[in-house]
Formats: C-alpha cells, sequence, structure tokens
C-alpha cells in the first residue's frame, strides 16, 4: 500500500473515474440497443425539443410550404403531399424507406395524415436539419469561446494595469523572448556556414576530377594489366591475356603478372600500334631477336639460340614507321633525337615521378605451437610463421595502408625501386633477381606497390597503392587504391572567397560565446558562472568552433606538407633516370607522398563528420520554433520508450548476429567476424542479401534462420518501433496546436528591431538588464516575486513607451498563467479529464437523442 497521501487519493480518484466511464459506456450500449428497436418500442418524439430547434425562418418556410401542399385547407397533408413538401425544401429525393421511417415516427395518431406541429417535428429531425443545427451549435460554441478567450485577455489587461506582473514573472518572459530571438537569428548563421563550407569543399577538392584520374587508373591496372595470353610470349604476340590482377593466387602469378602485364604498362616499349602491325613485325624476327628484346637473360644464357624468322628479310613492317609531327612532339615534349614521346609517359596525360616502389612486410619463422607435439613432428617439417595474422580476411583500407615498420625492409625483403626512364628489358631484368632470390615468399604477409603520377593538366598527384596480402590459409588479397590530391589549393581569388566567409562566421560565433563567457564569469565566478553556463547548447556551439579551428589548422599542416613535397618535385628532371639524381631524394620524395595520402583521407573523414556538427546548430535554432522542433522533441518525448526499446531489439538482434556467424562465419567472408556479421545482417534487414550465398550451408537452416528474422525483427519489431515514435509524434504534434509558424517569428522580431532602430522602443535585453542587473540566474528574482512591476515603473524610469510596457506585462502574466496550466498536479489533471468526459457523455446523449428520430445506429459497443 502507497504511504504517500497524494498518491493514495490519486489512485482512489482514478479507480472513481474508471468506474465512472465503465458505466457511461454501458448506458451509452443500451441507449445505442435501444434506438436500434422496432417503432413499437420507440419513445415518441419531443415535439417541445423538435420545435426548439428551429429558427424564425425555418418555421415561416415551413409555413408558406405547408399553405401551399394544403390545397383543401384541411390543416393537414397526406402522405403524398407530405413527401412533395420534404423533397422540395431539402432538394432531393427522399428513398421509400427513409420515408417510411417518418411516417411511423412521426404520425403520432396513426392517420396517414399530419397536422402542422407533426410536420415541423419530422421536418426538425431530417438529417438535414440537424446538419445545420449542429453547424449552428458549433459555431455559437465556437463564438462563446472566443468571447470567454476575450473577457480574460480584458481581465487580465485590467488587472495588469491595477496590479502590475510580479518580478520574477517579467524577467522570465523577457528571459523566453531573448532565448527564443537568440536562438531563431542562429539559423540564417548556421545556414550560412554550411553554406559556405560546401561550396569551399566542392571548390577546393573538384571531386570530378578526381573521380575521373582515379578511376582511370584503376581501370587501368584491372583490366589492362593482363597475363595467361594465348600467344606464346616472348616468341609471339600476346593476343588476349586470360587473366588480370585478381586472378593472381600464387607468388608465380604475381610475378607472370607484373612482368607481362604491369611492366608494359608503366615502362611501354614505344608508341603501340594496331595488332597487325605487331604480329607482323613480330613474325620478322627469331627467337633469339624475341628473347633479347624481351630482356632479363644474360646475353651468354641466349647465344647458340636459332634466330630463324617467319618471315625473312626485308620485313614489310617498319618500312612506314609513325610519323610524329610537331603538334604531337611540343604535346609529349620531345626532344630532338628521341624517337618516341611515351617513355616517363602514362596514359597520355600523368607523368610517372620516380618509378616504382616495392616493399613488404615480411615476418620471421619460429617454432611451431601445435599442442600437440608429436602430431607435429609426425606430419610438418620446418618451422611456422610468426604469430599475429592481421590479413586473414580482406582488411580495411586504412589497415592496407599502414605499413607495420618492423616488418619493412629486412633482410631478404628490402625495399626496390624500379626507376622511371628504364627499359622494358631492363625491369625484367630485374624482377628476374627478385623472383630469384624468392623476394616473395611464404614469410611475406603484404606487398605493396607503389607508383607516383603527376598531372600538369590539373596540377594534380596520384599516388596509386597495390597491395597482395598473403594470408595464413594461403589465399592472396588484391587492393588497387589510388588516392590523387591536387597540389595548391588555392589557385583562383574564390578559392580564398569561400574560406574567408566561413572563417568570418566562426570567429563571429567564437567572440560571441567568449563574451558570453566572460560575462558569466564576471558576474557569478569562474566556477560557478562556467557551470551556468555549459548547457548542452553552449557545448554544441563549443564543439562546433573547436572541431572548426582543428580543420583550420589541420588543412593549413597540409598546405605544409604540399609545400614541402614541391620543393622535392623541383628537384627533379623529366629526362632524368627515376627523375630525381640520388636515391635519398627519391626516398623522401615518396615518404612525403605517403604521409601526405594518410593525411589526405583522414581530413576527408574529418570533413565529412563537420556537417553533422554543422548540423547539431540547426537543431538549436529550430527548437525555438515549435513547427521546426517536431522531430527533436518527439525524439526527447519517445527516448525513454526507444531505450527500452533497443535494450529488447539489441538482444534480439544479437542472437540472430551470434546465429549467424556460426551458420555462415566458415563459408561467407562477410560473416567471418562479429563486426562484419552484425553490418551483414543490418543489410538483410533492409532487404539487401544474396539468398544464393545463404544456402549453400544448406537449405533447412536458412530457411528456419531467415524466415525467424523476418517475422520477428523486420515484421514485428520494426513496426513496433515506428509506432512508438508515431505515437509520439501524433502528441507532440497535438501539443502545438496553433504555434506561430516560422515566418510569423520571423516578423515579429523583425518588427521588434525596427521599432527598437527608430527609437520607438526599448530592446527586450535592455529591459532585462534595467530590471535585473544581474540577469543570468533566473533564481534571482524569485525573492522579489511580491514586488510587483508597475506600467509607470517601466515608463517613467526605464522609459518605455506605455504600449510597450503594457505589452511586456500583459504576455508575462498570460506566460505564468500557462505555465500554471501546463505543470498543475496530479488531481486537477484528472478533474479535467472527468469534466471532459461528463462533457463527451453530455454530447452524446445530445447527439443520440436528436438522430433516435432520424436514422440507425449499431446497438454493438
Amino acid at each position: 500500500m502507497v504511504k504517500d497521501p497524494v498518491a493514495n487519493d490519486i489512485l482512489r480518484r482514478l479507480a472513481q473515474f474508471e468506474k465512472v466511464v465503465h458505466d457511461d459506456l454501458a448506458d451509452i450500449r443500451d441507449e445505442l440497443s435501444a434506438i436500434s428497436h422496432t417503432a413499437t418500442n420507440s419513445k415518441p418524439p419531443d415535439k417541445k425539443k423538435a420545435l426548439s430547434l428551429l429558427t424564425p425562418e425555418d418555421r415561416a418556410k415551413c409555413e408558406e410550404a405547408f399553405r401551399n401542399a394544403d390545397i383543401d385547407q384541411s390543416e393537414k397533408v397526406d402522405v403524398m403531399e407530405l413527401r412533395k413538401m420534404l423533397e422540395m425544401l431539402h432538394n432531393r429525393r427522399i428513398p421509400d424507406s427513409e420515408f417510411g421511417n417518418m411516417m411511423r415516427d412521426y404520425d403520432t395518431n396513426r392517420d396517414g395524415e399530419l397536422d402542422f406541429e407533426e410536420f415541423l417535428v419530422c421536418f426538425a429531425y431530417t438529417d438535414e436539419q440537424k446538419k445545420v443545427h449542429f453547424q449552428q451549435q458549433g459555431h455559437s460554441d465556437l463564438t462563446d469561446q472566443c468571447e470567454v478567450h476575450a473577457a480574460e485577455e480584458q481581465e487580465i489587461e485590467r488587472s495588469v494595469k491595477i496590479d502590475g506582473v510580479p518580478m520574477a514573472h517579467v524577467t522570465r518572459y523577457l528571459r523566453k523572448e531573448l532565448d527564443e530571438t537568440a536562438a531563431c537569428l542562429q539559423l540564417p548563421c548556421a545556414c550560412a556556414i554550411f553554406i559556405f563550407f560546401m561550396i569551399a569543399v566542392l571548390i577546393h577538392y573538384k571531386f570530378s576530377v578526381l573521380h575521373a584520374v582515379d578511376t582511370a587508373i584503376t581501370w587501368d591496372v584491372e583490366q589492362n594489366a593482363n597475363f595467361a595470353f594465348s600467344g606464346v610470349l616472348p616468341f609471339q604476340n600476346g593476343r588476349m591475356g586470360h587473366k588480370g590482377i585478381y586472378d593472381v593466387n600464387s607468388i608465380p602469378d604475381f610475378w607472370s603478372w607484373f612482368s607481362v602485364g604491369l611492366a608494359p604498362l608503366f615502362w611501354p616499349g614505344g608508341w603501340g600500334e594496331n595488332e597487325v602491325r605487331v604480329n607482323t613485325a613480330t613474325e620478322c624476327g627469331g627467337a633469339k631477336d624475341a628473347l633479347d628484346g624481351w630482356g632479363g637473360w644474360k646475353a651468354a644464357y641466349t647465344t647458340g639460340t636459332i634466330n630463324s624468322a617467319t618471315i625473312p628479310a626485308p620485313c614489310p613492317e617498319g618500312q612506314d614507321p609513325v610519323q610524329w609531327k610537331q603538334s604531337a612532339r611540343n604535346f609529349f615534349g620531345l626532344q630532338a633525337g628521341e624517337a618516341s614521346g611515351v617513355e616517363g609517359n602514362y596514359l597520355f596525360f600523368h607523368s610517372i615521378v620516380g618509378g616504382v616502389r616495392l616493399r613488404q612486410e615480411r615476418v620471421e619463422t619460429v617454432s611451431c605451437s601445435a599442442y600437440d607435439k608429436e602430431i607435429r613432428e609426425a606430419l610438418h617439417k620446418g618451422k611456422c610463421k610468426e604469430d599475429g595474422h592481421p590479413y586473414s580476411l580482406e582488411p580495411e583500407l586504412s589497415l592496407a595502408l599502414s605499413m607495420r615498420s618492423q616488418y619493412v625492409n629486412l633482410p631478404g625483403g628490402e625495399n626496390v625501386y624500379l626507376l622511371s626512364g628504364w627499359g622494358g628489358d631492363k625491369v625484367r631484368e630485374e624482377l628476374r633477381k627478385l623472383e630469384n632470390k624468392l623476394w616473395f615468399s611464404p614469410r611475406t604477409s603484404k606487398v605493396e606497390i607503389t607508383f607516383v603520377t603527376y598531372n600538369a593538366h590539373q596540377d594534380l598527384v596520384t599516388a596509386t597503392y597495390i597491395f597482395f596480402f598473403l594470408n595464413i590459409g594461403g589465399h592472396i588479397h588484391k587492393i588497387v587504391e589510388p588516392v590523387s590530391f591536387f597540389m595548391n589549393p588555392y589557385v583562383h581569388w574564390y578559392d580564398y572567397l569561400f574560406d574567408i566567409l566561413w572563417f568570418l562566421f566562426i570567429f563571429v560565433l567564437f567572440v560571441e560565446e567568449s563574451m558570453e563567457v566572460v560575462k558569466h564569469w564576471c558576474q557569478l565566478g569562474i566556477l560557478t558562472g562556467t557551470k551556468e553556463y555549459m548547457d548542452f547548447v553552449n557545448l554544441v556551439d563549443w564543439t562546433a568552433i573547436i572541431y572548426s579551428f582543428v580543420l583550420v589548422a589541420v588543412n593549413a599542416l597540409q598546405i605544409g606538407r604540399l609545400k614541402d613535397l614541391a620543393d622535392i618535385m623541383k628537384t627533379g628532371k623529366p629526362q632524368q633516370i627515376g627523375t630525381f639524381g640520388n636515391n635519398a631524394d627519391r626516398s623522401d620524395f615518396y615518404e612525403q607522398v605517403d604521409v601526405i595520402v594518410y593525411w589526405t583521407l583522414m581530413i576527408r573523414t574529418m570533413l565529412a563528420v563537420y556537417p553533422f556538427i554543422v548540423v547539431s546548430r540547426f537543431f538549436k535554432a529550430f527548437a525555438s520554433q515549435p513547427r521546426l522542433a517536431m522531430v527533436t522533441n518527439t525524439l526527447v518525448s519517445a527516448a525513454n520508450d526507444i531505450i527500452h526499446f533497443v535494450v529488447v531489439f539489441g538482444t534480439v538482434f544479437t542472437v540472430f548476429v551470434l546465429c549467424a556467424i556460426i551458420l555462415w562465419g566458415q563459408e561467407l567472408e562477410d560473416f567471418a567476424n562479429f563486426a562484419r556479421t552484425f553490418h551483414t545482417v543490418f543489410r538483410i534487414m533492409l532487404g539487401d542479401f544474396d539468398w544464393e550465398e545463404l544456402r549453400e550451408i544448406g537449405r533447412p537452416q536458412a530457411y528456419i534462420w531467415f524466415w525467424s528474422f523476418q517475422w520477428l525483427v523486420v515484421l514485428i519489431m520494426l513496426n513496433m518501433l515506428l509506432a512508438i515514435i508515431m505515437d509520439v509524434y501524433t502528441e507532440v504534434k497535438s501539443h502545438i496546436g496553433r504555434a506561430e509558424t516560422l515566418w510569423s517569428q520571423s516578423y515579429e522580431i523583425w518588427q521588434r528591431t525596427l521599432q527598437v532602430w527608430k527609437g520607438h522602443a526599448v530592446s527586450l535585453k535592455r529591459v532585462l538588464q534595467m530590471l535585473d542587473p544581474t540577469d543570468l540566474v533566473e533564481e534571482d528574482n524569485e525573492e522579489e516575486e511580491s514586488l510587483p512591476v508597475q506600467i509607470e515603473t517601466l515608463v517613467e524610469e526605464h522609459k518605455l513607451s506605455e504600449e510597450q510596457a503594457l505589452e511586456i506585462l500583459i504576455e508575462s502574466a498570460m506566460l505564468h498563467e500557462t505555465e500554471l496550466a501546463a505543470h498543475s498536479s496530479e488531481r486537477k489533471c484528472i478533474a479535467r479529464i472527468e469534466t471532459k468526459v461528463t462533457q463527451m457523455h453530455g454530447f452524446l446523449e445530445r447527439y443520440m437523442h436528436r438522430g433516435s428520430f432520424g436514422g440507425k445506429f449499431s446497438a454493438t459497443p
């Protein structure tokens, strides 16, 4: 038993309220049942009440119609005359069944005729007349409410003029108006910050150009770096390569792909010609010519090789070579004596800088840690790789780009540079050496191939990374990732403009918030002022400010790195083998590129987060406008229910995730660990799944999991979540009522500002400071609640106009009344509920009493 007397009283009143509602529903069912009875059980119509429903105009209209229909002046109308008269008055045809019910209900003496009073009752209870009456009643009720509201306002105005308004109520109203004004004025500022940030990002990054370059390089590496040709290389021209980078599944495949597929792309043997010309030139040479042209063998190895050509000399191909006109020579920058301009050039518009860097993560071999030593010695010879295999699954890009320094550049796995400007034979010779010394061996965990290109047409540098990961199962994962960045983010005047505008708004926000902090410290002290100031709204502002300054600092550092990279690149020469004159500059160049690539991706991630921080300031501005705050208010109101729902939903969802790992973790990569399974199951919940993959473990298991997941999670629990949110949204929307719109609120702020600017009014901030010099803590004025603020005080002492003073005091009093109504006790809430139910019961009683003579109601409760 609850000991609190207030709670006991509430429970008692609720029990009484439940009994009243139960009795009312029973009465309504009885009334509805009685209405549905036949005419023999119906009550006779109440003539007095029926006649009271008619206006004088209705009576005159009925009297004229009755007189015209009563041709024999018997002061009665028969059935036919009555029907014609009603159809004329209502301008519609009356069905036989409806007319029969009328005669049965209103012909009380059953003589088949109606006198004038019976006719008036019949007319009053027709459907059309009842609709007219209800409309009139509604209009009357609305008029009465307006009159009551006007009377209340007049009473408040009279009270304000005589008694004034307590100081606490006035300062509370002023704070409320100032907070709403400040929040509303932040909306344009938030929009400006968001728009200038968006334009600046789009101008600096030019994503369409970056996408074009990255896609071109990715496509070239994936589609054109082929091996496993149908022709016998190097003795025949390779007609078609049947495998690409994603078919590299062994170490020999890697070397075949590199030497046959990738090397011709970066170190071409000259300007490419059509297939017929290349095939003809190949047939004109012999086996020794093919071996020498391919490269990779010492001259002594090819001595004695038969060099018989299929097509004897003179060879028809080569008599009329490609002619390089001056325009083509200028485009490729050909110097005098150079026959072709493709050396050092990649995909027409890119220059290869430095060449290609190869490096790897090479782990040590250790004794195998099998638990049963006898089994290990019986079945395995040799050693095992060091523990720690982060590449069992295809790694994420962030993990791929980061090299574990303790495993890099170790003996046997040294960093290798294949320089730009070399011939294809020299490159293949170096690759043959690496293959011979087992540079890529089972000890290798990751191979990274990096080549950097410069696009002078866009002042763009692209670092292309090609990764091969050898996991513990012997499978090789492959990733191709080009990362492009502009060398100079500020080229045109508008590159500076939008950055400056964005930073100015951030700086103004920083100054305003800093002044507020200083104000709080001066009035309340550092500790109390900080505690009073640092609420959620101000925390959002400072988060945006600090994050913006971090972005500025990070971008400034990135510009410095780009400048350092430019200084290194300026030491290179396009004709120089390897671009740079020494290995130190070349190594510094690659290291600087690696750092810039890392921060390029990091800055892009940080920039992607920033719009969400800016949007949080939008919601701060939305909070001052009830119609804009519906979403946030709905989420806040539903937060408690959503949290409890998430606990249940998370439990059920995690059960299905664990079940999915057990079922598919061994077969499918997307289910191989908890994080990937969680994401995959979430996608299945949204309808993104591949049934053919799921059924690989067996149809029965997949059927059970899939059907139970769809029914329980998708069809039931998600709809429950939607129902929770929609229920709260409906409640929040109903509380808005006739709240002012954004446009009306903006207009009110504008008018108030205009009046202050013209000198016709005093700003509300100034009024608050005059009434309460220490205006930061609302509780300061609670002790002075008994001290009223009079109109004369505001006019004479604070120089407000009488109109503005009266408006402030009236609004303050009305706000206080509204707060009292909103924060009434539980007893008052129950009393209002009982009053509303009583009113509803009376309305239903009147409605059913009127409708009992003109229509049917279902008796079903």
